[in-house]
């Protein structure tokens, strides 16, 4: 009976060969629902974390394709604030110019067997001594840089709700195009704190 419960307590244990590859790296992260799109299950967290911190990740990955790999998440080093600079160096990391521009990585050597707990645990404790900044790093449009996009002639006219339809968020009051309601927010929330 001991053995049986022991093998079903291992059964439960998630690992890094339980890790479904997502395999997509780059993308702008538009809201807190598309982390789990975009990011592979024991880094959700952490990439999380670092976006509620207006932080901007340019990739992860945490799967193992021959018996050892490394987890890893990789920050946009550009878009950091003075202050998350000094703690990512204070961490020994150091920019390296890579596809997605000058990158900070967080890595983690693992193993088909790592406990994905572990892993979890290990990047939301990093992701956590960072503060939270400016979201400098979210794109904003004016109606002439959509229209030039997406290839408007110059004379043509357009509305605003051509982008909306599109997917965009639009501000009326300053008449600024969003690449969605949640970057609209943190930008506002941002801006409300500094005029504190």
């Amino acid at each position: 009976m001991e053995e049986q419960l022991r093998s079903i307590e291992q059964e439960k244990i998630k690992t890094i060969g339980d890790v479904e590859k997502i395999g997509s790296s780059g993308a702008l992260i538009k809201n807190t629902e598309q982390i789990k799109e975009l990011v592979e299950e024991p880094l959700i967290l952490a990439c999380q974390i670092l976006y509620d911190k207006n932080i901007q990740t340019v990739a992860s990955n945490a799967n193992c394709e021959g018996e050892q790999g490394e987890a890893s998440i990789g920050i946009d080093w550009n878009s950091l604030s003075e202050q998350n600079r000094k703690i990512a160096e204070s961490l020994g990391l150091t920019p390296i110019q890579n596809e997605f521009g000058q990158t900070i990585s967080f890595t983690m050597p693992i193993t088909k067997n790592t406990v994905l707990e572990q892993v979890e645990d290990y990047f939301s404790k990093l992701a956590q001594m960072f503060v939270l900044q400016e979201p400098s790093w979210i794109p904003r449009y004016s109606i002439d840089d959509l229209k030039t996009i997406y290839g408007y002639p110059e004379n043509e006219e357009a509305e605003p709700s051509e982008f909306v339809e599109s997917g965009y968020f639009y501000d009326d009051v300053l008449k600024t195009f969003y690449e969605s309601e949640d970057h609209y927010r943190k930008i506002n929330e941002w801006q409300k704190s500094e005029n504190k």
